[in-house]
């Protein structure tokens, strides 16, 4: 896997990987933990970057931090059902819908374009 060290536009030094995955996948826990990777999502744009620049780009941050309420609430969403509150799983996921809209849209801003609807979970 490529490694990159510093932005080839500014120089900085806050580069992220980016994850385009819904999910966080168990090798890469601990770096979306640490911020040295950016849980994106599936639907991405035609050509996704696979790094970021947080210098040159902060808009990457909100979307981690969208991405990481979005897997807090399936998580809670899979203990609802896994206990029968059905009510409750469904109102969980209710609150999952806006975060994925404000997410995706946010990537379409930073990438210029829309994206490509890979699938949903």
């Amino acid at each position: 896997m490529e490694t990159l060290t510093t932005c080839p536009r500014c120089g900085g030094t806050r580069i992220v990987r980016i994850l385009w995955t819904k999910s966080v996948p168990w090798r890469e826990t601990e770096a979306v933990k640490t911020g040295n990777a950016v849980l994106a999502t599936d639907q991405m744009p035609q050509n996704p970057p696979a790094w970021g620049c947080l210098f040159c780009e902060p808009r990457w941050e909100i979307v981690h931090r969208l991405a990481l309420e979005r897997e807090k609430l399936f998580d809670k969403t899979v203990d609802a059902v896994a206990n029968q509150k059905f009510d409750e799983a469904y109102r969980l996921k209710d609150l999952r819908v806006p975060l994925e809209l404000q997410q995706q849209e946010l990537i379409e801003e930073l990438c210029g374009g829309p994206s490509s609807r890979q699938g949903s979970r």
